[in-house]
């Protein structure tokens, strides 16, 4: 395993602000870091919509029925 500083493994996996990632730390300390494809983002922003256009309260009702 390589070391270096967190920029280098930044410029070396061309990781850029402008892109969206998963992440996860294990118990161990290990990263796991896969980037959301366009259909991920896309399923997200419909259901952020969705979301917005239900009445108030629906989704709560939802979750405690």
């Amino acid at each position: 395993m390589q070391a270096a500083k967190f920029s280098e493994i930044r410029n070396q996996l061309q990781l850029n602000d402008d892109k969206i990632y998963f992440y996860a730390i294990d118990k161990d300390g290990t990263i796991l870091l896969r980037k959301a494809t366009d259909y991920e983002l896309l399923a997200e922003e419909g259901l952020k919509d969705t979301y917005l256009m239900e009445p108030d309260g629906l989704w709560e009702k939802c979750l405690e029925d």
